[in-house]
């Protein structure tokens, strides 16, 4: 964005930092995929969680706000009309293509990989078939999001240009209806699983050493 988050309005700030904190999510699940094409066993519960948090965070409040915030940008500047519509569009992509992947991680899940030891490590391979389709499912999904939250900086950076300061008080007033209790102030504990694969993310060095304590349930 061309400002400094430390000088966005409040609530564009949030969805600024929200945009970095799922970007870390996106990281997680790359390194899951890393993982299960090693052939090295993972907890399930970490897809899980990343879909539960995108349903009762993103779609809830997140993507609600920032229609919100889109369809005020395009009433001070019209020649945006065209990306803000495309912005809802990718907002309903982005949430079938998550219904998808979590098909995806249901049926991979539930399917029964061979077992086999390896240097003294637990190893665990998928049907070939099953693997490259959440594999696919996974790739569109990342690939979708990242591309789609690129777009969004830009117009958040249009709004921070073209919103009055009584548009911001509004919006800043919705920001009690957003609980993200994974990154936000009061996190839960279903979330602790995912923080610390969020952790072995953005340290692989560190997170070495749980590769092979997680469970493949």
């Amino acid at each position: 964005m061309g400002a400094s988050p430390n000088s966005l309005p409040t609530v564009a700030a949030r969805l600024h930092q929200d945009h970095l904190n799922f970007a870390r999510l996106l990281n997680v699940l790359g390194r899951q995929q890393r993982l299960l094409r090693a052939g090295d066993p993972i907890n399930w519960d970490i897809e899980r969680g990343v879909v539960a948090f995108y349903r009762n965070y993103f779609e809830k409040f997140h993507h609600r706000v920032e229609d919100d915030i889109y369809d005020l940008v395009q009433q001070y500047d019209p020649a945006t009309a065209n990306r803000v519509r495309a912005i809802h569009r990718e907002h309903k992509d982005c949430s079938e293509l998550l219904q998808i992947f979590e098909g995806a991680v249901s049926l991979i899940s539930g399917s029964r990989p061979t077992t086999a030891q390896e240097d003294g490590r637990p190893k665990v391979f998928y049907e070939t078939k099953v693997l490259d389709h959440y594999c696919s499912q996974l790739e569109s999904f990342v690939s979708r999001e990242r591309e789609h939250m690129s777009n969004e900086e830009t117009l958040l950076h249009r709004a921070v240009k073209h919103l009055s300061l009584d548009d911001w008080r509004g919006l800043n007033e919705r920001l009690s209806e957003g609980d993200d209790d994974l990154f936000g102030k009061k996190q839960t504990a279903r979330f602790d699983r995912l923080r610390d694969a969020i952790l072995a993310a953005d340290n692989p060095a560190h997170g070495e050493k749980d590769d092979h304590s997680t469970s493949n349930g």
